[in-house]
C-alpha cells in the first residue's frame, strides 16, 4: 500500500470537496468518479490507495494490463 500526502491540518474546502471528517473514510475523484480511501495520520490526511485517474496526456497500467492498475494505480 503506498500512501500520498494530500496536506497538513485541515484541508480547505470548496463546493464539491469532500469532507474529510473522522479519522478514515472514502472520497469520490470528480473527474472520473472513483472512490479512494483515506486516513488520517496526526495532522494529516493521507490517501490509502493509489488512484488511478487516466490523465488526458495519457498514462499507462503496469504490465500495460488493467490488473496492474487495480493494484498499483496508474502511471
Amino acid at each position: 500500500m503506498a500512501l500520498a500526502a494530500c496536506g497538513g491540518g485541515e484541508p480547505e474546502t470548496s463546493p464539491g470537496t469532500p469532507s474529510f471528517d473522522g479519522d478514515a473514510g472514502t472520497f469520490t475523484d470528480a473527474r472520473d468518479g472513483q472512490a479512494y480511501r483515506w486516513v488520517r495520520i496526526g495532522e494529516q490526511i493521507w490517501t490509502a490507495q493509489n488512484m488511478a485517474y487516466e490523465t488526458p496526456e495519457g498514462s499507462w497500467c503496469r504490465g500495460d494490463e488493467p490488473a496492474g492498475c487495480d493494484r498499483w494505480g496508474r502511471h
